[in-house]
C-alpha cells in the first residue's frame, strides 16, 4: 500500500509538466518543441504511474484473497510498462538536446527585442531543472546500487559464498 501511496505523490511530477506545457504552449518562440516535450513526458509518465499503481492495487486485492498470479500475467502486465518506459528514456534525450542547445541564446524576459529567441521563464526553466534534477536522481541510483554491489562484494568475499548456493 506503501507504493501506491508514493506512486500516487510521484504523479504529482507529471501532472505539473502537464500543466506548465499547456499553459506555456505558445509562448517559446525559440524552440517549441519545449512545452510538448513537458505535455508529453507529463502525460506518458502519468500513464506509467497510473499503470503501476492500477498493478499495485490488483495485486493487493489478489493478496488479500490469497490468489496466485500467474507467471504469463505478470508479463504480459510488465510488457506495456517496459515499451512506455523505453519510450521516456528516448522522449527524456529529446529534451535534453532541445533545452540545452538554446541555453545559450534563449531569453526569458519578455521584453527582449528579439522574439525569436524568447520562452516564458517559467517554461524554459521548469524543462531545464526537471532534467538536472533527473540526471540527479539518476546518479544517485546508479551511486546506490554500485554501493550495494560493493558491501555484497565485501560480504562475499568476506564470509563466502551464501548457503544455497554452495549445496
Amino acid at each position: 500500500m506503501l507504493i501506491v501511496i508514493a506512486y500516487c505523490l510521484i504523479s504529482l511530477v507529471p501532472i505539473a509538466n502537464i500543466i506548465v506545457g499547456s499553459v506555456y504552449v505558445d509562448k517559446c518562440s525559440i524552440d517549441t518543441r519545449i512545452p510538448i516535450w513537458l505535455i508529453v513526458n507529463g502525460a506518458f509518465g502519468l500513464l506509467v504511474n497510473i499503470y503501476i499503481i492500477s498493478y499495485n492495487l490488483y495485486l493487493i486485492c489478489k493478496k488479500n484473497k490469497r490468489q496466485r498470479q500467474s507467471k504469463i500475467a505478470r508479463v504480459l502486465c510488465c510488457c506495456p510498462t517496459m515499451l512506455v518506459e523505453t519510450f521516456l528514456v528516448v522522449w527524456f534525450v529529446c529534451g535534453n538536446v532541445w533545452v540545452f542547445q538554446v541555453r545559450d541564446t534563449v531569453r526569458i524576459d519578455e521584453k527582449s527585442a528579439d522574439l525569436s529567441t524568447y520562452c516564458h521563464s517559467t517554461c524554459y526553466l521548469f524543462a531545464f531543472w526537471m532534467i538536472i534534477v533527473t540526471w540527479i536522481l539518476v546518479a544517485l541510483v546508479a551511486l546506490l546500487c554500485i554501493l550495494f554491489c560493493c558491501v555484497c562484494i565485501s560480504d562475499c568475499l568476506k564470509n563466502g559464498p551464501p548457503a544455497e548456493a554452495s549445496a
